[in-house]
């Protein structure tokens, strides 16, 4: 959480009960950082739907491999932003000298990481039954190179700036970048002839936009910060540096699962769903995490405001708080709904089955709101069993629901793939609200 959002807390905190507007003081920077993220792969995929659709169908695989290269360099992110939000007002100096310093942390990762990945997966490739979706993603895959390595970047910058409560800046650079991708893709891809797949080129816009991202912080931060650095050596330095590394493998591991879940799914529905359905999933993808923003940008908001109910004993309070966060995510995923809905008939075709699709991604993700909710209350009562049992029974029945829809019922539509993961959702959500509920209401133990 940064500086800024940190002192709201606890000024929100210091009151007896949560309302609508507390929470929207400290979540909406957070949400907005978030959703400018999506929007820049929402802009990818809008503007190769115009494509054929294998473009736009090898996006799906694509994105989760970067993201699966991204899922460390995120959760070292985390790791030093809370350090820079935490000791600025109490040492600048030492802040700055960290930060100086970790570029070669978020550097070196991001390389090992990025070769390693990209290596096994053109190694997959040439042992995989190719198709034309596989031949795309192995003609664009090295072109995730640089924008991992800049993303790395952009990362290390991030966490200065966010730590040290610059959140309008971070806004406004993620509006340029949204802009600059949008306007040099549209130019890329439909005014200018090239040799380059459209995949491809995708890939170096988005490139592009991080390298416009990295140089107006970093020049930011070389006008405002320059004159307080003094060169002065932190004692424990090297300890600090592995502390902050072994601190962002587990929540790094635990979205990588995620992705990798994501990548399986994609390869699944090369092999086993038409072209155009995967090319369909990949749109619908996108408009997904438009509409999960609100629903990750509250988990650390509610993660403090259940750690001080339990730490001040506060058990009865829990319903309260918890329905207000609910409410509070599930308005902003109607807002983004209405954002995904316009945006859709302004640039696409229409289709009764994308329109479906979106419904149903929509109902997902108000699901997934209270969800959520509920999974952290329970990590904060250190039951990562109930957390687990609640992810478990989201992949067992969504991954066979998946396989009796498509093999059994023969359904060759995306419906096959978003009804199972609906009623997979709504499962999880009534096996993680009634174990929350009966956690924190009934139970005095930890």
């Amino acid at each position: 959480m940064s500086k800024q959002g940190l002192i709201q807390y606890l000024c929100i905190m210091s009151n007896d009960k949560i309302t609508l507007k507390g929470v929207a003081r400290i979540a909406t920077p957070v949400i907005i950082s978030e959703f400018l993220e999506e929007a820049l792969i929402l802009t990818d995929s809008i503007l190769l739907s115009y494509k054929p659709d294998v473009y736009l169908a090898s996006v799906g695989i694509i994105d989760a491999i970067l993201l699966i290269i991204l899922a460390y360099g995120v959760a070292l992110n985390d790791s030093y932003q809370n350090f820079f939000a935490r000791y600025e007002n109490q040492d600048l100096v030492t802040v700055l000298a960290i930060f100086k310093n970790a570029w070669k942390k978020f550097l070196c990762s991001g390389v090992a990481i990025a070769i390693l990945i990209l290596s096994l997966t053109q190694l997959g490739i040439l042992f995989a039954n190719s198709n034309n979706i596989i031949a795309c993603v192995n003609q664009s895959i090295w072109f995730i190179l640089p924008l991992a390595l800049l993303s790395y970047t952009s990362m290390w910058l991030n966490s200065f700036l966010m730590g040290l409560g610059h959140v309008k800046l971070l806004s406004i650079v993620s509006i340029c970048c949204v802009f600059v991708n949008g306007l040099c893709g549209y130019f890329l891809l439909f005014k200018v002839k090239s040799t380059l797949t459209p995949t491809s080129i995708i890939l170096l816009t988005s490139a592009l936009s991080e390298l416009l991202a990295v140089a107006i912080m970093w020049i930011y931060i070389r006008k405002r910060y320059h004159h307080r650095e003094n060169g002065t050596k932190i004692r424990h330095q090297k300890l600090l540096s592995r502390t902050f590394s072994l601190a962002s493998i587990y929540p790094a591991l635990s979205e990588i699962g995620f992705h990798i879940g994501s990548l399986v799914l994609f390869i699944f529905c090369t092999y086993f769903f038409p072209q155009n359905q995967v090319a369909l999933l990949s749109l619908i993808f996108s408009y997904w995490g438009l509409m999960q923003v609100p629903v990750d940008g509250l988990q650390e908001i509610s993660l403090n405001y259940f750690a001080k109910l339990y730490s001040n004993r506060e058990m009865k309070s829990f319903l309260s708080y918890s329905r207000q966060l609910i409410r509070f995510a599930r308005g902003c995923c109607i807002i983004l709904f209405v954002i995904v809905i316009t945006s859709d008939l302004l640039f696409e075709d229409w289709s009764n089955i994308k329109f479906q699709g979106i419904i149903l991604v929509f109902l997902i993700s108000l699901f997934a709101c209270g969800t959520e909710i509920f999974n952290t209350s329970l990590i904060v009562r250190l039951k990562n069993d109930s957390y687990m049992i609640g992810k478990l029974i989201f992949a067992i029945l969504a991954t066979g629901l998946v396989l009796i829809g498509r093999f059994l019922l023969h359904v060759e539509t995306i419906l096959s793939i978003l009804c199972p993961f609906l009623l997979a959702q709504i499962a999880e959500n009534v096996y993680c609200s009634i174990r929350a509920k009966t956690v924190w209401l009934k139970s005095r133990g930890i």
